[in-house]
């Protein structure tokens, strides 16, 4: 293992080796071909042929043979919830408000990899670091989607970067939204393509003395209000109901409305937000009682775009990606028909090796 240097002012980055392991969606992967190769299309039963006999595949068929030849030397079972004895899998987490599952799979599977590597459980992991083993959401999920600027530039960002990455600065100004990127997906390779260049992954714990924003990569927005707690009883109301209205304008279409404008002139009558209030009371204030927690999607959850924040931070190093190919075969119509064991041997291996 290597340690980074310190960079900057901020502290030393913890050298660890982290497979970071992704499944594709559903589908196989195509062969590969040449741009100067004229090959007819295949049939429909052709395609259903070939999806059976050898499924579409980048592993060469010598290679396919050897991970086959080597699946009996693998466990019955492998359960990274209890090998030999020890979890090496962390707490469920709270996705919501946003659509960042991409980001809570790459985070949960970085967590368990660092946890396998280490053997430690996550309370032992807590008892020798002081720290909750928790990475960030938010860091991944803002980085990935905004591009080195200006402000980045340093020992880990050259001159000659600016620029490179996701361009979400103009769509956030048109639509007024500074939270716009937490709703727009992502993919594997966001999670590996951040991490490969010196970003992340970091812990949420991590603190800046003197911010407004203590915890800026703590999943939650710069003010922390938590929503289900203000439905629970009477006393929160007026910051309920201003939630209430927020999220009847911001969801105006699914709602049924033509315009915000429209929305916004049903909240004029005070029996209509009443009862749009009881009916978030009723759905909420349970779930609050469950030990559910869900922040507010009207804060402002943007995280600076420059170095210190960037880079300057204790984090993880990547030292492996693998993306896994899907182990499901369908045919030509899109219907499964069957498991590739070649690929879903792949998976096992990962699993085996402590590599969520």
């Amino acid at each position: 293992m290597k340690e980074r240097s310190k960079v900057g002012n901020r502290m030393k980055r913890a050298a660890l080796a982290l497979s970071l392991s992704a499944v594709l969606g559903a589908g196989v992967l195509p062969g590969r071909t040449t741009a100067a190769e004229k090959v007819p299309l295949p049939s429909a039963k052709a395609l259903m042929d070939m999806a059976v006999e050898r499924p579409l595949s980048y592993k060469s068929e010598a290679s396919r043979q050897k991970m086959l030849s080597e699946a009996a030397s693998l466990p019955a079972k492998v359960d990274l919830r209890d090998q030999n004895g020890k979890c090496y899998v962390p707490d469920i987490r709270f996705q919501n408000p946003w659509g960042t599952c991409w980001s809570f799979a790459s985070i949960s599977a970085s967590e368990t990899s660092i946890l396998a590597e280490k053997h430690l459980t996550p309370q032992e992991y807590l008892d020798r670091t002081g720290t909750e083993m928790d990475l960030s959401e938010k860091h991944l999920a803002w980085y990935s989607k905004h591009c080195l600027t200006e402000a980045d530039t340093g020992e880990d960002a050259p001159y000659s970067q600016i620029g490179e990455g996701w361009h979400f600065t103009e769509l956030e100004e048109s639509a007024g939204n500074k939270n716009i990127s937490y709703n727009v997906g992502g993919f594997p390779f966001n999670s590996s393509g951040l991490f490969s260049s010196g970003m992340g992954p970091v812990l949420e714990s991590t603190k800046y003395e003197g911010e407004e924003n203590e915890y800026p990569f703590a999943y939650r927005g710069k003010e922390g209000t938590e929503v289900l707690g203000l439905f629970v009883d009477d006393s929160a109301k007026p910051e309920a109901e201003e939630y209430v209205k927020e999220y009847i304008i911001s969801n105006y279409a699914s709602l049924g409305y033509a315009s915000k404008e429209e929305a916004a002139k049903a909240l004029e009558d005070p029996k209509f937000l009443e009862e749009k209030y009881e009916l978030l009371k009723a759905a909420y204030a349970p779930r609050y009682d469950a030990g559910d927690r869900m922040y507010s999607e009207f804060d402002d959850w943007s995280l600076p775009n420059d170095h210190e924040h960037r880079f300057d931070v204790e984090s993880y190093v990547l030292q492996e990606s693998t993306i896994l190919e899907s182990p499901a075969l369908h045919d030509a119509n899109g219907n499964y028909i069957g498991t590739d064991m070649v690929n879903l041997q792949s998976i096992k291996e990962e699993i085996a090796a402590g590599r969520a």
